[in-house]
């Protein structure tokens, strides 16, 4: 992805994307072929005329091995981490697995949480990944929403914690590539709800396999995870379509895809190489 000085438009951000534009604009002179993993980011590089059309392409994702991610979790697994977690049968659980950046939305996340319980529904929300030290939230600031969000840490059982939850939610404002963690959890067969961001709806197609969100707005954050929460065959048929549509970045897909584009490229050359001599 583009990265969080996309992300805001404050006066440093425009300088810095003014220089990022000249570095790329710079160094595009010297790139042979540019493969980008969103459409976004490959139309501001057209727009913007820092690459030619026909030196680029577009691979969606660097792929997820569909099998690890299947749904295999050992049944008494779940029911450990269910007892753990405090979730009882019945109520609907959501996570947001992510590093514990602002960018990454996670304010927003806790305050929806927040404006959940306070409309009376008392759903699960839980929160997973690690403090970090660059632009992190820190555990004080978190722990003020500990009466509605369970902030585990750093976490080696992911795939469990994603086999007991419902709805995977990522309100980032950060420019993603395509989000890996948005694959995961489609895979692991839950309903998604994602910000209106590059990357992000190229995986999550709004009424179909979740729903899209505005960005840094904490009250549409909740309506929409209110609207999953208390539906169950809309969060089901989200869940299902997750499943169908994160098919389209199996690791053998975008492989086959990749290399589609680097055969592509070599032929380009042989026929410049075969020209010039």
């Amino acid at each position: 992805g583009m990265g969080r000085i996309f992300t805001g438009k404050t006066f440093i951000n425009s300088v810095l994307r003014f220089v990022y534009y000249m570095v790329q604009k710079n160094i595009s002179r010297r790139v042979d072929f540019t493969i980008f993993q969103n459409d976004d980011d490959a139309a501001y590089y057209l727009n913007h005329k820092i690459i030619n059309r026909d030196k680029a392409a577009i691979v969606k994702s660097s792929g997820l091995d569909l099998e690890k991610y299947s749904k295999n979790v050992a049944r008494h697994k779940i029911e450990e981490l269910k007892n753990e977690l405090n979730i009882m049968s019945g109520q609907t659980t959501f996570i947001l697995v992510s590093r514990m950046v602002k960018q990454k939305g996670i304010v927003d996340y806790l305050e929806a949480a927040k404006k959940c319980y306070e409309k009376g529904n008392r759903f699960n929300f839980l929160l997973v990944g690690q403090l970090d030290s660059d632009g992190s939230l820190s555990f004080e600031q978190i722990n003020a929403y500990h009466q509605y969000v369970r902030f585990l840490g750093r976490r080696e059982d992911v795939k469990a914690l994603l086999a007991v939850a419902d709805v995977f939610v990522l309100p980032t404002y950060y420019r993603e590539g395509v989000p890996r963690v948005l694959l995961e959890a489609s895979a692991m067969g839950l309903a998604l709800i994602a910000t209106d961001m590059p990357g992000c709806k190229d995986v999550v197609i709004d009424d179909y396999n979740g729903k899209l969100v505005n960005i840094k707005d904490p009250e549409d954050l909740a309506k929409k995870m209110i609207l999953l929460g208390t539906n169950k065959s809309i969060r089901h048929k989200f869940a299902i379509n997750a499943e169908e549509k994160v098919k389209e970045f199996s690791l053998d897909i975008v492989t086959n895809k990749y290399d589609q584009v680097y055969q592509q490229f070599f032929r380009s050359c042989e026929n410049v190489e075969s020209t010039t001599l």
